[in-house]
């Protein structure tokens, strides 16, 4: 969001009520909500009996996904993919490691921290 000159990250994606005895781990009650590229892979994960489980991990995933971006100008996972193509071909789910564009150079620790958050 860009507002009176400031740029801030912000994130409506998921969001649910918890309790504080209740913050290591919560179920994923609505999978396919969310924006794909920025979704890390437990959270595509299939299991009919219950819903994976997240946690705020997730935004670290999410946080690795807008540094590439910033970065490389493209996301590292379903580049230009719908999120129909995504779901069906498990992009995400089988997101592990992402490869790093020639250009821009970005020195190697700068690559390890994106593939840490990722």
């Amino acid at each position: 969001m860009f507002h009176k000159g400031e740029i801030k990250i912000t994130d409506f994606g998921l969001c649910k009520i918890i309790e504080a005895s209740d913050v290591s781990k919560i179920g994923l009650t609505s999978q396919g909500v969310g924006t794909y590229w920025y979704l890390p892979p437990e959270c595509f994960e299939m299991n009919r009996d219950k819903p994976p489980k997240i946690s705020s991990k997730v935004d670290i995933f999410s946080i690795g996904v807008i540094f590439y971006e910033l970065l490389y100008g493209i996301k590292p996972f379903g580049h230009n993919m719908s999120q129909e193509k995504i779901f069906k071909e498990h992009i995400m789910l089988n997101a592990k490691k992402p490869s790093f564009p020639g250009s821009p150079k970005v020195t190697k620790q700068a690559k390890r921290f994106i593939e840490d958050l990722l």
